[in-house]
């Protein structure tokens, strides 16, 4: 059985898509020659912007426009790996499939409101840095959500024991990964002098699919054997 924390390096898409950073990794040994291999990684983050911008009623104060920003991003990765050689310098090889779900939006508050008299009203179009302008549109909400996913990579690698029961070792792969059933989905408002304040939701579906290397991108880890 084995434990460690296993990372990635660079920005291949497919390689970041099947297994991004800060994954826990497990291993069953079936035989001294054969595993079972699982990956599970979860990702959540949440984020505050504020900025402060002139009123467009009173010229001598501020409002402010706000952003708050999340994402989670979860994968769980099963495999089967084989091994040859009984010393310190073995090599191993086989299949893993994953299964995800990721999504990332973001909600805007405005301090200027729309009105007959400000149909162009000062707003934030960046955050970081910070810059505002008068505009038409703004967006209130977006939303990407890459709904279901699934991967299926072979590699094949190399583990070298510098002591009994730890090792270094490197792989590389090839993939194929797949979204189905996502969503981008964009909220906005403007000003409509025979509606007033009107707001339109835009929602497309979204499928993708990639197939493409991590050999140079490859990844190197430290395994920590336990009974």
């Amino acid at each position: 059985m084995i434990r460690n924390l296993f990372t990635s390096s660079g920005n291949n898409q497919l390689r970041l898509s099947l297994l991004d950073i800060n994954v826990l990794y497990r291993k069953y040994f079936l035989s001294s020659q054969k595993a079972i291999r699982l990956k599970f990684s979860l990702h959540k983050s949440d984020n505050h912007f504020e900025n402060s911008i002139p009123s467009d009623i009173t010229s001598s104060s501020t409002v402010t426009d706000k952003l708050d920003r999340s994402s989670t991003d979860f994968k769980i990765i099963f495999g089967y790996e084989k091994r040859r050689g009984s010393g310190r310098l073995q090599f191993l090889y086989g299949s893993e499939i994953s299964f995800g779900v990721s999504s990332n939006g973001s909600k805007y508050t405005y301090g200027n409101a729309f009105s007959t008299s400000n149909t162009f009203p000062t707003t934030t179009i960046n955050f970081s840095p910070p810059a505002s302008t008068r505009i038409s549109v703004r967006t209130t909400e977006s939303k990407i959500s890459s709904g279901s996913s699934m991967g299926l990579r072979v590699f094949a690698g190399i583990e070298y024991f510098m002591f009994p029961k730890i090792s270094i070792g490197g792989e590389i792969g090839l993939g194929y990964y797949n979204n189905f059933g996502g969503k981008n989905i964009n909220n906005i408002e403007y000003w409509n002098f025979s509606t007033g304040l009107t707001k339109n939701n835009n929602q497309i579906k979204t499928s993708s699919s990639t197939i493409n290397s991590d050999i140079l991108n490859g990844q190197i880890f430290i395994l920590f054997y336990v009974k």
